[in-house]
């Protein structure tokens, strides 16, 4: 009884999409006949469908019935009657030509190929200098992938309309469709030596169209239909400007800045184009490209793109260099030799607010010299005219500083300001974070849990992760059944981590595992033990850490963060490929909900050779 039920159940389910389906093909309320109809054809009963089909097209007919009529009887192989259906739609509308289509479909479905063709050579030479039935007659064709004859239809289209319409992407899609990928660039490349305002219309096909591989057979196709155009047509920028894109999407930015700085020349562009590429270059960590480019805007002189140069090369080394791997102090010596020339020579104003602001954090966070930080971040605030949001940027590096230092309050009190200001910004949320944890150092967990709480819904993945995390630390070693001092020893050793204070991380966190061995945070210590020693950059005691959390903790919250690590530690710093894909594929496996997951996969396809130019 219960199949029963709810067979009838589908079927009312499946006449009631119908009737929407009609409905939307009628002004009228759908009749049964009209239920009916859909309802059998639904259920691939051609033959009830089509005597309802065929009633309703008799009665009205409406192209909609005619369509599904037609298909019904193309289902049921019945051509006869198709070709006498079609015939009597081309009776009634003989301007139109896409019913000619319909009938050389039938005699095709027949076997008449000639019969075909002709119907559909009928239908070409039938076409008057109307731009919309061209399209129409040629999508005709497509749909019925009869792409030869769309072509046919277009290539009429041009000597009706005297090429005044240019159908260059029509082409070039049908082109697509067969496969013949030199001929498709052809008609893009084509259409911009008419104009070249279809340049962005033009790059937007393309995007859509091919997956832009290094080496693929189509990015190759095109790049030499291209160099072939530009041969041919050298005066004409608009090639050089396709062909950069092309590398660009292919992440092929070398290549990408040679053309571009080429066509800089030509143009005498003053190096606009460079610097929107050292830009994308910089996104995409490709640091020395970017360097390349943002030194060639330099050395042209104090034209209009100078000083965003001049700023745009101090980040980018600043990156290179800070980018998460070790650097010797005699590195940032030299990178803050390079901030102190440009500064010298740009002085303080609105562009290069932030060149104080990252000059501040290298002299605390990697020269040890917070003073001088204090110094440089205080003179940035000094300038007035400059935005709330680069204002709320610089207080918080400020404040960062007084942790540093030791002044805890003076921190907080800036961080207090820069959320009130920012309420419901990232900016306000980032500053809320720094203000909880604060409160954990100090020792004040609940306040801090509190806090933590909020921000678990921030829309910042990584505010949102690293609130999850400290929250979930706090509520695991609190309680209470619970002695919060091991916790207290804890946040005070991360305190002096983050203040450089080397050697006192490792006795506060020693002396927790002798005052409280075995105790839940250590896991916790060995994670922080790996901070301190790639912070100093002993990657091998490093590894060691990491590794005692797989082996004694591997269940706990900080496994598959040590996992992940591994794998970086492998990749990046010991060269041992094998290594590395062993444990990014250990995560897969084993720790498939980590928010890791989805840059383990990537780096592990890398690696195997899966992607040519994946940026990690």
């Amino acid at each position: 009884m219960r199949k029963f039920l709810k067979n009838i159940l589908n079927k009312v389910v499946v006449i009631a999409a119908c009737l929407v389906l009609g409905s939307l093909y009628s002004n009228a309320q759908p009749t049964t006949d009209q239920q009916l109809a859909a309802f059998y054809f639904q259920e691939d009963d051609f033959q009830k469908a089509a005597l309802y089909y065929e009633k309703l097209y008799l009665q009205s007919n409406s192209d909609f019935f005619y369509s599904y009529f037609l298909q019904c009887l193309f289902k049921l192989d019945d051509f006869k009657r198709a070709k006498k259906v079609v015939k009597n739609q081309l009776k009634f509308y003989p301007g139109n030509t896409t019913y000619q289509i319909d009938l050389g479909e039938v005699y095709k479905a027949e076997g008449e190929d000639k019969k075909a063709k002709k119907e559909f050579n009928a239908a070409i030479d039938r076409l008057q200098p109307v731009t919309n039935n061209i399209i129409a007659l040629a999508n005709a064709f497509s749909a019925a992938k009869e792409y030869d004859f769309a072509l046919k239809t277009y290539a009429k289209g041009d000597q009706l309309l005297n090429g005044n319409h240019p159908f260059n992407i029509e082409k070039a899609k049908l082109f697509g469709s067969l496969g013949q990928y030199e001929n498709m660039f052809n008609e893009y490349l084509g259409l911009l030596e008419i104009t070249s305002n279809y340049l962005q219309s033009i790059q937007n096909e393309l995007a859509r169209n091919l997956a832009f591989e290094e080496g693929s057979a189509q990015n190759t196709i095109l790049k030499q239909t291209l160099l072939q155009t530009i041969q041919r047509k050298p005066n004409q920028n608009v090639f050089y400007e396709l062909l950069t894109w092309v590398f660009i999407q292919e992440k092929n930015y070398q290549q990408a800045l040679v053309h571009t700085k080429a066509l800089d020349k030509r143009t005498k562009g003053e190096g606009q184009r460079v610097l929107n590429l050292a830009g994308l270059a910089k996104s995409a960590k490709q640091y020395d490209i970017a360097i390349d480019a943002y030194d060639y805007i330099v050395n042209i002189g104090k034209g209009p793109f100078y000083i965003s140069a001049r700023v745009g090369l101090l980040d980018v080394l600043n990156k290179k260099l800070t980018s998460g791997f070790y650097f010797s102090p005699s590195d940032a010596k030299k990178l803050e030799a390079s901030y102190l020339s440009t500064l010298d020579e740009l002085g303080l104003n609105q562009q290069t607010v932030k060149v104080y602001r990252d000059l501040g954090h290298i002299e605390a966070f990697y020269l040890n010299n917070p003073d001088t930080a204090i110094i440089i971040i205080e003179k940035a605030l000094t300038l007035g005219r400059v935005s709330a949001q680069e204002k709320a940027l610089t207080k918080l590096e400020l404040a960062d500083i007084y942790v540093i230092q030791g002044y805890i309050w003076d921190a907080s009190l800036l961080y207090s300001q820069v959320d009130k200001d920012f309420k419901y910004d990232v900016l306000g949320e980032t500053a809320k974070f720094k203000n909880a944890r604060i409160s954990y150092y100090m020792g004040d967990f609940k306040w801090a849990k509190a806090q933590l709480d909020v921000l678990k819904g921030s829309t910042a993945k990584l505010i949102s992760n690293d609130a999850m995390d400290l929250s979930l630390l706090i509520t695991d070693n609190t309680g209470i059944d619970t002695t919060e001092h091991p916790l207290e020893l804890f946040a005070k050793a991360d305190l002096f981590l983050y203040q450089h204070k080397h050697n006192d991380v490792n006795i506060v966190l020693d002396s927790i595992t002798e005052q409280y061995p075995g105790h839940a945070l250590t896991d916790e210590i060995y994670m922080l033990k790996y901070d301190l020693n790639y912070k100093k950059g002993a990657y091998e005691q490093s590894k060691v850490y990491l590794e005692k959390i797989i082996a004694e903790h591997g269940t706990d919250i900080t496994a598959d963060d040590a996992v992940f690590k591994l794998g970086l530690l492998y990749e990046n710093h010991f060269n041992d490929t094998e290594k590395a894909m062993e444990y990014y594929q250990k995560l897969l496996l084993e720790y498939s909900n980590s928010m890791f997951v989805i840059d383990a996969r990537k780096r592990f396809r890398n690696l195997r050779g899966d992607f040519n130019n994946l940026e990690p």
